[in-house]
């Protein structure tokens, strides 16, 4: 309960506020007990962790903690920003035309700025095939993801070798096999 007189939340069974001293409870003349009236205030905010009371100023957070937050916020910030260099850089190194081969078919992988294309190509044009063309995001430093089968995205994880021209994907993107090589072949 509330005191009607300064809003201090007190016992509910208190007869007098121990913060104003505003008696709660009215008895006739005779000093017998009367209907008891409870008059509850509007709600106040009270901050749990602080020790003041309604109508005083809060105490500010200590410097110690206004550091550690700035800290925080700090790492969060840099882990965004490498993050996103990381995927800028990604990006560089997938916007190009991989190739696969069966023997007589050449299979291609081409990124470009927001679209994968995988097509088949024979020599003979008539013949050439794209298979699908879906747009595609990077999410990191090591892995994107493709919007496949209406709003589904499915999440690719890509390795490197040392010089950027072997690209092996997992899970495989054109089979069912748990990851697939790519070959830049520097047109």
């Amino acid at each position: 309960m509330f005191c009607i007189k300064c809003g201090e939340a007190i016992p509910d069974d208190s007869v007098v506020c121990p913060k104003c001293g505003e008696n709660l409870r009215e008895e006739d003349n005779q000093g017998e007990q009367v209907e008891e009236t409870v008059v509850y205030a509007a709600p106040v905010a009270v901050d749990v962790a602080s020790t003041t009371g309604p109508n005083e100023k809060r105490k500010p957070l200590p410097k110690k903690l206004w550091a550690i937050l700035g800290g925080v916020m700090t790492v969060v910030a840099l882990i965004f920003i490498v993050n996103a260099v990381q995927a800028a850089s990604l990006k560089d190194v997938l916007m190009k035309e991989w190739y696969d081969t069966d023997g007589t078919i050449l299979k291609v992988l081409e990124f470009d700025d927001d679209e994968a294309e995988y097509r088949l190509e024979t020599g003979y044009g008539w013949l050439d095939t794209t298979l699908f063309s879906e747009e595609y995001k990077v999410v990191s430093g090591s892995s994107f993801k493709i919007q496949r089968f209406g709003d589904e995205w499915e999440t690719y994880k890509v390795t490197f070798n040392d010089d950027k021209t072997v690209m092996t994907v997992s899970p495989a993107i054109t089979s069912v096999d748990s990851s697939e090589k790519w070959y830049d072949l520097g047109d």
